[in-house]
């Protein structure tokens, strides 16, 4: 009977509905570019209420010992976008009070979150001192995930899921916060991120060093 309780769980939590949603402006573009819908996932009330929970206590881990940059604004409580705007603005006016030439380069990586390893997620959250406990729960979270995609017309078939986050999860924002992390450390200007969106600055008196 409990074995029956835990497989029938088990596969509650690893099924997912997948919706394609227009991005705001590709809709009004490419209505019927595939590549121009996000894959929003309808989850089960049952693996949403148990995400929320976990991605609570990983988020209290994550604050109290500083797992994430300060320099990132997305998916973080007490933040919000204006937040880094009004960061790299003041920044760069800064610069410019100076006479110094201000450039930056926005960077917004494709497909990000659905581009994301699983293998190499485990190793992230192993390297912010997460239990062993903690790492096998979501070794079991994240294998033999299976989703499918359903619109008006057809529902395709089941087919595994390798690599990325559901979408619209609880926890997903919080585990590629934590993938993505170490990147700005690798940047040598100016930085901010807000979820995988990544500005980096440099400003210099030579027009040509900014350049």
């Amino acid at each position: 009977m409990a074995l029956s309780l835990i497989l029938t769980l088990t596969l509650i939590l690893t099924l997912t509905l997948t919706c394609p949603t227009n991005k705001v402006l590709a809709s009004l573009l490419f209505n019927t570019d595939p590549s121009n819908y996000r894959p929003i996932s309808v989850l089960p009330i049952l693996g949403r209420t148990l995400e929320k929970l976990v991605a609570s206590q990983l988020y209290s881990w994550c604050e109290e010992n500083t797992i994430l940059p300060p320099k990132q604004f997305g998916f973080r409580r007490h933040s919000r976008c204006e937040m880094a705007l009004f960061s790299a603005v003041d920044s760069w006016m800064e610069s410019v009070d100076k006479r110094h030439f201000v450039g930056a380069l926005l960077l917004d990586f494709t497909k990000a979150f659905d581009s994301v390893p699983h293998q190499l997620l485990l190793k992230e959250l192993q390297s912010t001192g997460c239990s062993k406990d903690t790492i096998t729960w979501f070794c079991n979270y994240l294998t033999d995930r299976q989703q499918r995609v359903v619109t008006y017309e057809q529902v395709t078939e089941w087919m595994t899921v390798s690599t990325g986050f559901p979408r619209g999860s609880g926890i997903s924002p919080l585990l590629f916060n934590i993938f993505i992390r170490r990147l700005l450390c690798h940047c040598l200007s100016s930085n901010l991120q807000f979820a995988d969106d990544t500005t980096l600055a440099a400003a210099d008196p030579s027009l040509t060093v900014v350049a």
